[in-house]
């Protein structure tokens, strides 16, 4: 195995090659498609005064908080909360595993530097929605079972079923269960490496969310000012949050990139057990 400092090199000499720009694309657009798609259904059961299970809680808490007394909810209407709640879960389910498997197909082109259709086979999860449905599904359901004993064995779980969505853009044909069956036999042995490899990246965003936060009170003390000063500020903040969300942006391109690189480093060392 690569050590994870030539590793996050190689990450950045592929983003040095114009591929930045084209993984950003796809991430940006497949993140928006899902927080749209969610924000639809949203509006849907609004529009049509259905309530999930989420909201009858956030509604009993204000009640609370607000000293009321919140009717339970009958028989039929529990079971259209639960009914709702299920179907908005699937829906987020489906567009966030589109957009892991299309995220996974831009970057191992990105691997390979092949710019044929990088863009348009980033879509593919949309031609087959169940099976990168089952996928997230599956993995999501044995990573909580495994999360049931304690924290640690959910984490590694994670980590055991990290590869699964770059084998499924490998091998479209590979159903879910062999993806993951594989992705844990290629990470035996390798999951801290591949833990220590995500640490190496966690002081640069606990560095950007501490200077947010650092923006944020000095725009309390400013704004204790005068309506000027509050004006100002205003402007700063919006200019500083438009630089953070690049700087973010890049960070999660660069982060990304590397794992995929941990997984070209895997299947350089110990290959594919199904291949």
């Amino acid at each position: 195995m690569k050590p994870n400092k030539e590793i996050r090199r190689e990450a950045k000499d592929i983003l040095a090659r114009g591929w930045y720009s084209r993984i950003a694309s796809v991430f940006v657009t497949l993140y928006l498609i899902v927080v749209f798609a969610v924000l639809v259904v949203g509006g849907m059961f609004a529009e049509m005064n259905v309530q999930t299970l989420t909201d009858h809680l956030k509604a009993k808490l204000e009640a609370a908080q607000a000293g009321l007394i919140y009717a339970a909810p009958s028989r039929m209407a529990l079971y259209s909360m639960t009914g709702a709640s299920v179907f908005m879960q699937l829906i987020a389910y489906l567009f966030s595993a589109i957009f892991l498997f299309g995220l996974a197909t831009v970057l191992l082109k990105a691997l390979k530097d092949d710019t044929n259709r990088w863009f348009a086979d980033s879509f593919g999860g949309f031609l087959r929605p169940l099976e990168v449905l089952w996928l997230i599904i599956l993995m999501n359901v044995k990573v909580a079972l495994w999360t049931l004993l304690f924290v640690i064995p959910g984490i590694v779980a994670m980590y055991r079923y990290r590869q699964a969505w770059y084998l499924k853009s490998e091998h479209p044909d590979w159903g879910a269960f062999k993806c993951l069956s594989e992705s844990g036999k290629m990470m035996k042995g390798r999951k801290w490496a591949a833990f220590c490899l995500d640490m190496s990246f966690l002081w640069m965003f606990f560095f950007y969310m501490l200077l947010m936060a650092g923006i944020g009170s000095f725009g309390a003390v400013v704004s204790k000012l005068g309506s000027i000063f509050a004006v100002a500020f205003s402007l700063f903040y919006l200019l500083a949050m438009l630089v953070f969300a690049l700087l973010v942006l890049r960070l999660a391109v660069y982060f990304f990139t590397a794992r995929a690189v941990f997984y070209k480093a895997v299947v350089e060392s110990a290959g594919c057990p199904a291949e």
